[in-house]
Formats: structure tokens, C-alpha cells, sequence
């Protein structure tokens, strides 16, 4: 066999197993996090998900990925579901493998409102990035204007996102996006709304950073609800 034949066997079998440690280890740190701060709030924590948010977040474009070929089936992990003014919240962590050898861990706060805000929207907020790259998403990117181009990217199928999204609204969006210690994305589906950190090496770290999302996801949806 070929040296480099040899070499990408050897990815390719060894790349799994680093996957499951890895993720076996984030969970061990996370579950005291996750698990505490459900309590302060009387909520309900599973160390595992039972199906719930695998159900709500199966049609999210990315993050509702919940099997791997070379895994199988990949259930989110440190789960909390409670009840806020707005609707039902869902955090939760999940591994998503994009390609062989290249996958990402997602922090995701997931809002469940009562009625819908529109069929499908992605934001993605730059936080002076200057180039984001794709590995998600499907959806058309949208045409903005210009003084939106250094600020955000979004995916959806309008002709004119202004009946979604005003500029006022934007405005206010990008404004509390920035405030965040990560840079996030942020997905609307029917009456989902999903904000998740897009930053391969960061992480909620504290029950503050907990908070900093469920805060922001329900304050878009607030925002942007008719």
C-alpha cells in the first residue's frame, strides 16, 4: 500500500475516535455548567437529549444534523428545556460533522414561540470578520445593501428582505450581536429561533454566557415579531 494511501486510512479510522473523545470530554466539563444553571431556574436538564430537540431543530439548516456516517446517530447533549415569557427555551450542545475529518461543536440557544415569524432566515453576524466561509447553509444569499455588506450575511428566499427585516430592526440586531463575547449566527424557521456561537474554538464558559444567549435570542425575537 502506498505511504499516502496508508496516511488517509489512517484518518479516516482514527478521525471518529477523536470525535467521540473529544466530545465525551466537552461533555464531562459541561454537564456541571449546563446542569447547575438549569436548577437555578427550575428547569429541566438532561445529559442527553430524548428526542425534544432533536424533533424542534430537525428541519434547521446545519445545526439539525443528528447522524454521522461514521458515527451514526448523534443525540445533542447537555439539554435544558424551561419556560420563558416568550416560549419554551432549549439549550443544548452538538457535534456536526461537515466533511470527513472536519467538524464543529455548536453551543445553541433555541426559542419556541408561539406564533410563526416567517419560513426561513439566516443571519450571520460578521463581528468584523471580513470573510466567512459556508459549510451550513443552502439557502440563496441575499442581495443588501451596501452599508449592511460589513455587518452581516443572510440566506433566505425574499426578493426583498426588508419584509422580514427592516433596516430599524437590523440596526438593533447587529447592535446586541456585537455586544457578545462571540461572534454568532442566527436562524429563523417558521416559530424557531435559534442563535448559536460560530466560532470553532469558543464556548459558553459560564452560567453569563447562558444568559447572553437566551437574552439575545429572545430579544430578536421580540424584535422581529409582527
Amino acid at each position: 500500500m502506498e505511504p499516502l494511501t496508508i496516511i488517509i486510512v489512517a484518518v479516516i479510522i482514527i478521525f471518529p475516535i477523536l470525535l467521540v473523545k473529544e466530545a465525551k470530554k466537552q461533555k464531562k466539563t459541561s454537564i456541571p455548567l449546563f446542569e447547575n444553571y438549569a436548577k437555578s431556574h427550575n428547569w429541566t436538564y438532561m445529559q442527553e437529549d430524548d428526542g425534544t430537540v432533536q424533533n424542534l431543530a430537525k428541519d434547521l439548516q446545519g445545526i439539525g444534523r443528528f447522524n454521522s456516517p461514521s458515527l451514526g446517530k448523534i443525540a445533542p447533549e447537555n439539554v435544558i428545556i424551561g419556560s420563558v415569557p416568550k416560549g419554551r427555551i432549549h439549550y443544548f450542545q452538538h457535534h456536526v460533522r461537515i466533511s470527513e475529518g472536519n467538524a464543529i461543536h455548536l453551543n445553541v440557544c433555541l426559542l419556541q414561540l408561539k406564533n410563526t415569524i416567517c419560513d426561513a432566515l439566516i443571519v450571520r453576524f460578521k463581528k468584523e470578520s471580513s470573510r466567512l466561509t459556508n459549510e451550513l447553509y443552502t439557502m440563496p444569499e441575499l442581495e443588501l445593501d451596501q452599508n449592511w455588506s460589513k455587518d452581516v450575511v443572510i440566506y433566505g428566499n425574499y426578493t426583498d428582505i426588508n419584509e422580514v427585516l427592516d433596516d430599524i430592526t437590523l440596526t438593533k440586531i447587529v447592535e446586541k450581536a456585537n455586544e457578545l463575547p462571540w461572534r454568532i449566527d442566527l436562524q429563523i424557521k417558521n416559530n424557531l429561533v435559534a442563535v448559536y456561537i460560530a466560532e470553532r474554538n469558543a464556548s459558553v464558559e459560564n452560567e453569563s454566557d447562558l444568559s447572553a444567549l437566551k437574552d439575545f435570542t429572545e430579544y430578536v425575537a421580540g424584535s422581529i415579531q409582527r
